[in-house]
């Protein structure tokens, strides 16, 4: 993975979370993109949705979403509802960084 997460976040340990929803996450964080509904009851804070809502393999990694999430992304894009939908609304790192750079 290479973009505006992992200049921000370059030595972030992704290990524990599956594969198949790195990107999705990534991109979560980056651009304020919708998830599923599993990511969206982990970043809810909303554990038991998530545990409802997740694989065999997301409910193996739980652990592994919240040290991520605590550690390894911003604390605007995570949380509560209000967050997600306020990191939505910002467009992410993404739109958060050109709302900076504007004049």
């Amino acid at each position: 993975m290479s973009g505006l997460y992992e200049e921000k976040f370059p030595t972030a340990n992704w290990g524990g979370i599956p594969r198949y929803c790195r990107a999705s996450l990534r991109r979560w964080i980056e651009e304020g993109t919708e998830v599923g509904d599993f990511l969206t009851a982990v970043l809810s804070n909303d554990l038991r949705k998530a545990v409802c809502y997740a694989d065999e393999d997301n409910r193996k990694a739980l652990l592994a979403y919240v040290h991520f999430l605590h550690t390894d992304a911003p604390s605007e894009c995570w949380g509560s509802p209000e967050k997600l939908k306020a990191w939505k609304e910002a467009g992410g790192l993404a739109g958060i960084e050109r709302r900076r750079a504007a004049p």
